[in-house]
C-alpha cells in the first residue's frame, strides 16, 4: 500500500509484474496506474510516469473495504458526494464486503441524476 517507501528498482518491478499478470489475463497492456491505497510521492510517480503510465486517481474513496459499511452507508456517502467528472473506486477483490449490493443501488441512482459512466481511455487519451 505504500509504493512510496519503495525503492526506484522494487517500484518498477512490482509494476513489471503486474503489468505481466494483465497482460497475461487480458492480452491488453495498460496504460493507466493507480497507486495502491492513492499513497504516493513525486519521486514514485516520475518512475512511473518514466514506464508510460499515465497516473489515475480516484476522487475519493468509496470506503468499501470496510467490513461494518453496510451497503446503505456505501449508498449514502457516494451520493452525498459524488461530484460530475469524479473516478470512484470499489473493489471487487474480496476487500469490498457490500461494494455488489451497494453498486446495486448506486449506478441507478446515478444514471437517473443524469450521470453515465465512461472508460477512462474515452476521456484520456
Amino acid at each position: 500500500l505504500h509504493m512510496e517507501k519503495l525503492s526506484a528498482k522494487r517500484i518498477i518491478e512490482e509494476v513489471k509484474k503486474t503489468e505481466e499478470v494483465i497482460f497475461t489475463i487480458t492480452g491488453e497492456k495498460t496504460k493507466f496506474f493507480r497507486f495502491p491505497g492513492g499513497n504516493y510521492n513525486y519521486r514514485a510517480v516520475k518512475i512511473v510516469k518514466s514506464l508510460g503510465y499515465k497516473i489515475i486517481q480516484y476522487s475519493f474513496a468509496s470506503g468499501d473495504p470496510d467490513i461494518h459499511a453496510t451497503s446503505f452507508r456505501l449508498y449514502k456517502w457516494v451520493m452525498y458526494r459524488v461530484r460530475p467528472g469524479d473516478i470512484l473506486i470499489f473493489h471487487i477483490n474480496g476487500r469490498g464486503w457490500h461494494t455488489y449490493e451497494a453498486l446495486q443501488k448506486i449506478v441507478p441512482a446515478l444514471r437517473k441524476r443524469g450521470y453515465r459512466f465512461i472508460r477512462l481511455d474515452e476521456i484520456i487519451k
